[in-house]
């Protein structure tokens, strides 16, 4: 603060006022609506799944958006439980989600929660017998995600109404395969896995399957081809009876 002295007067003490602050450049405007952590919005995450996968799942696996995921995962399994209701005909579960179709819908969230824990644990756990890293909740984000093409069954299910209905299956079949190379694709980015190794821990579970369907179609064969001369002979099952 410089002071002025005049004549033995008291000095003047002149206040200087303050500089108004510099923007900075680098600061965002605080009108400017905020991103998630991965930098995309929702309507970039489902363009960058379904058209450059292997690099938007890059760019989010550090950062997954669990609550993006989340809403896919509600949209996705919401519109597959009604999607079978109705292409099942007259069933039961048609009948039932007649009756009660809210019931029927927080039914088909409540098994396709259980599927989306049980598919990530299980891809995660074979992922780390191969050497893979601990990162589950990004796994467990991109599972979700990868599911993003389901949402073509939806036009799919209307061809199986039409004459058409085999290249219907074939669509499915395709979307179905869709899904397991995104499931490839966010194994290998989340865990560092080569390529083989994660189409590996895709293909594990599914052999699994079937080799426990076999199991159990040559056990029931067995079972009917011991019992078929009791059978013929008209001889009880059971003891006693």
């Amino acid at each position: 603060m410089p002071e002025d002295k005049k004549d033995g007067q008291e000095p003047l003490i002149t206040q200087t006022p303050p500089l108004a602050p510099t923007p900075n450049p680098s600061t965002p405007p605080t009108d400017s609506p905020a991103k998630p952590p991965s930098g995309l919005d929702f309507m970039d995450l489902v363009y960058g799944i379904f058209f450059t996968p292997r690099k938007t799942i890059r760019q989010v696996v550090d950062n997954p958006p669990f609550s993006q995921a989340l809403v896919v995962f509600f949209i996705v399994n919401i519109l597959s439980t009604i999607l079978m209701a109705v292409s099942l005909g007259n069933t039961l579960s048609s009948r039932v989600f007649s009756k009660a179709p809210a019931a029927f819908i927080v039914a088909g969230l409540v098994i396709g929660f259980f599927d989306w824990f049980v598919v990530t644990g299980i891809f995660h756990l074979l992922a780390e017998f191969f050497g893979g890293r601990s990162r589950g909740l990004a796994l467990f984000t991109l599972v979700a995600l990868a599911n993003l093409p389901r949402l073509l069954n939806v036009p799919v299910a209307l061809i199986s109404f039409t004459p058409a209905r085999a290249l219907g299956v074939l669509l499915s079949l395709a979307i179905t395969g869709w899904v397991a190379v995104l499931y490839v694709i966010a194994i290998s980015e989340v865990h560092g896995l080569s390529t083989g190794q994660s189409v590996a821990v895709v293909l594990l579970p599914l052999g699994a399957v079937i080799l426990a369907l076999i199991v159990v179609i040559i056990a029931f064969a067995g079972l009917a081809a011991s019992l078929l001369p009791l059978i013929e002979r008209g001889a009880p099952l059971l003891p006693g009876l």
